[in-house]
């Protein structure tokens, strides 16, 4: 075939493929408002959002930093505390998304009468690792006085940083991109003007990584009682990382709060009881060994202000939550980190 004859031919059928990708895209996805960073939270566990004078007090991304960042660099503070973790604090078991407050709002709340400022950054299944990232990126912006770390043993099977964690380095403008890459980026600015595809694309992926997840959980029936056992080489990053943080801050004359966080325990807990006795004990030398502040945390709510979230196996529709408690659970929390903050203060 002559290559006139081959364009010819190739053409129309590669002008075509992204229209037949829309078109399939569209019809499964769009329109499915799930947000896949909640995959394991379902309709009983809202992610709350708080505010003090209209500005965002607890953050999950990086995008949102800037403007819970607002909050302390507005009002001339006396101290300011940095409260990190992950789904727990921003994530209420039969919440509501309007007039729930998460025990990092109640703590902020009071000390904000005290011209003391509390800010919360919260995302799922954070790691240590991650933990240090954060801590490293907020520091170069605000001077703390306190940082607030809960100690989650499932965060410890967590590796790596995830990417939008990591703050991109300007590129080089010189540089000249090549024709696939303009090709490229004006094709997605189209199509996301037209049809909105980075949504579609976003919804795809999630739906994909829902089915796998759900049908791992299926074929090896994993459920939330399932014995979570550690996993050595990244439960080392991550204590290597937690002993690099405490030392860094130690040096810094930042005082720093470990607390187990809170656990379910009206029924038997997902842990290997030894590893995660072994998980306790370890941070807590850790935090005397760098001068910090270790509570546990870990029984103060009780059973009944826990709940159920979504299903995370195929053909379950809700599950035991282990993370995620009711808004009284949250005001429970607040008190004591509320307690804990006042000796420090």
């Amino acid at each position: 075939m002559s290559l006139k004859k081959e364009i010819k031919f190739k053409l129309p059928v590669l002008l075509l493929i992204p229209f037949f990708s829309w078109f399939f895209l569209h019809i499964f996805f769009v329109g499915d408002n799930q947000k896949f960073d909640q995959l394991a939270l379902g309709e009983e566990v809202v992610k709350v959002t708080n505010y003090i004078n209209n500005k965002p007090i607890l953050c999950g991304s990086f995008a949102q930093l800037d403007k819970c960042l607002r909050y302390l660099k507005e009002k001339n503070f006396n101290k300011k505390i940095l409260w990190i973790g992950n789904s727990q604090l921003n994530s209420v078991n039969q919440g509501n998304l309007d007039t729930t407050k998460t025990a990092s709002h109640r703590a902020s709340e009071y000390f904000y009468d005290k011209n003391i400022g509390l800010i919360t950054f919260a995302a799922p299944n954070i790691s240590f690792q991650e933990y240090s990232v954060i801590i490293d990126y907020l520091k170069k912006k605000i001077d703390f006085d306190i940082i607030i770390l809960p100690l989650v043993f499932d965060d410890t099977r967590e590796d790596g940083v995830r990417k939008s964690f990591l703050i991109k380095k300007e590129k080089n403008k010189n540089i000249q991109k090549t024709l696939q890459e303009i090709s490229e980026s004006k094709i997605i600015l189209y199509l996301d003007k037209h049809i909105k595809w980075n949504d579609i694309r976003s919804a795809a992926q999630g739906k994909i990584y829902t089915f796998l997840y759900q049908s791992r959980n299926f074929v090896f029936n994993i459920n939330p009682t399932s014995t979570r056992k550690f996993i050595k080489p990244i439960f080392d990053k991550n204590i290597l990382s937690l002993e690099k943080i405490l030392k860094k801050l130690k040096k810094e004359n930042i005082k720093t709060i470990l607390y187990v966080a809170p656990l379910r325990n009206d029924i038997k807990i997902p842990y290997s009881e030894i590893e995660y006795s072994y998980f306790k004990r370890h941070t807590k030398n850790l935090s005397t060994k760098y001068s910090s502040y270790f509570y546990n945390l870990e029984n103060i709510v009780p059973g009944f202000l826990w709940g159920e979230k979504a299903g995370t196996k195929i053909g379950v529709d809700t599950e035991v939550d282990f993370m995620h408690f009711k808004e009284q659970g949250h005001a429970i929390l607040g008190k004591n980190i509320i307690t804990i903050l006042n000796k420090l203060l």
